[in-house]
C-alpha cells in the first residue's frame, strides 16, 4: 500500500513537472500540500490570555520544579546540539521541533529549523514591566536578538530572520526569554505562549490556533475524557498533541510532559475533535501542546501551539 501511495505521488509530481516527489530522512514518503497558499485568517484574533495555573504551595517543591526546567530548558549547548553526528536535520524532519519535557514559558529554548530572510512568529501574552527576547542560533552565523516590548495584552509578533542566515533550511535554537524591564537584576515574569512558528506557510498568524482544550475537569478512573481540537491554516504531514503538566512556580508557568498522541497530519482549514482519556496523567492542571511540520528537508515550516484552557485531572 504504502508503495503504490509512492508511486501515485510520484506520478503527481511528473505531472507538474516536478523530477521527483520530496522525502524525508528517514524514506517518509512527504505528500505536498494542494496547494501553498496559506489560508487567510477568517476570523478575528483570539485576545483570551488564558489563567494562570494554580501555584505550588511548598516552596520546596517549586525550587524542585524551576530546577529541573532550569536544567531541562538548555537542552543541549548549541554546538553539541547541532553537531553532525546527532543527525539533527533527521531528527528534526522525523520528530518535529524540540521542546523540552519540562521548561518553563519564561525559558524556553527550541530547537527548529531556521533560514535566511525566514518569517517566525510568536502568540504571546507577558506579565506587565516585563520585556521578551528572542534569540536564534544557528552554526557558522552570529545570533540574531530580536526584541519584544510589551503591550499588556495579547498579541502576535512577527518578524524576519537574517538574510545572511542560511539559504536552505538549517538545523537551529529559538530562546525564548521573558525578563523584567528597567534597573535591577534581570529576573524572570510570567509568560504565556500561544504559538510559535517559523517559515513562510507557518506563519501569517501562526498556522495552527483556535487550539481548544475541556471540559474543566475530569476523572479518568471514572472513565471521563477530555476532547481537543485546534485549527489548520495550512497543511502539515506530521502532527503531535502532547499533554502537560501545569504550575504555577516562582511567578512562572511550568509544565512537564506527561501523555501524548500522534495524528497523521493535517489538511488546511480544518478543525477535527478528539479525545483525550488523561490515564498516564497525574492529578493536576494539564494544558494542550500541538506541534505541527513538514518533514520534507526543503520544506521544514514548522509551528508549536498551546491552549489557554486547561484542565483538571482529578482523582
Amino acid at each position: 500500500m504504502r508503495a503504490i501511495s509512492c508511486l501515485l505521488v510520484a506520478a503527481q509530481c511528473l505531472a507538474a513537472g516536478q523530477a521527483s516527489p520530496p522525502t524525508a530522512p528517514d524514506g517518509h514518503s512527504y505528500t505536498p500540500p494542494v496547494t501553498v497558499r496559506r489560508t487567510p485568517i477568517a476570523h478575528p484574533q483570539e485576545i483570551n490570555p488564558g489563567r494562570p495555573p494554580a501555584a505550588v504551595r511548598d516552596t520546596g517543591d517549586a525550587g524542585k520544579i524551576i530546577g529541573g526546567v532550569a536544567g531541562a530548558a538548555g537542552v543541549i549547548g548549541l554546538a553539541e546540539w547541532l553537531h553532525a553526528r546527532n543527525q539533527p536535520m533527521n531528527k528534526l524532519s522525523r520528530d518535529g521541533p524540540k521542546v523540552p519535557d519540562q521548561f518553563s514559558m519564561s525559558g524556553l529554548t527550541i530547537g527548529a529549523f531556521c533560514q535566511g530572510s525566514w518569517p517566525v512568529a510568536l502568540d504571546y501574552v507577558l506579565d506587565n514591566g516585563g520585556v521578551l527576547l528572542v534569540t536564534v542560533e544557528t552554526a557558522g552565523f552570529a545570533p540574531f536578538n530580536y526584541r519584544i516590548q510589551n503591550t499588556g495584552r495579547r498579541g502576535i509578533e512577527t518578524f524576519r530572520l537574517p538574510a545572511e542566515f542560511p539559504r536552505n533550511p538549517a538545523p537551529g535554537m529559538y530562546t525564548i526569554r521573558a525578563m523584567r524591564s528597567g534597573a535591577g537584576p534581570a529576573s524572570p515574569v510570567y509568560l504565556r505562549l500561544f504559538g510559535v512558528a517559523g517559515g513562510a506557510r507557518a506563519v501569517g498568524s501562526v498556522a495552527i490556533d483556535e487550539v481548544r482544550f475541556g471540559p474543566q475537569s475530569i476523572r479518568p478512573k471514572q472513565h471521563q475524557e477530555a476532547s481537543y481540537a485546534f485549527h489548520a491554516h495550512t497543511d502539515f504531514d506530521r502532527v503531535r498533541a502532547e499533554f502537560l503538566k501545569a504550575v504555577l512556580a516562582q511567578g512562572q508557568l511550568a509544565s512537564v510532559l506527561e501523555d501524548h498522541a500522534d495524528i497523521d497530519g493535517v489538511l488546511r482549514e480544518t478543525t477535527s475533535t478528539r479525545l483525550w482519556n488523561g490515564k498516564h496523567a497525574t492529578p493536576g492542571e494539564h494544558i494542550l501542546q500541538v506541534r505541527a511540520w513538514e518533514s520534507a528537508l526543503n520544506q521544514a515550516n514548522w509551528v508549536i501551539a498551546w491552549s489557554a484552557d486547561q484542565v483538571l485531572v482529578e482523582e
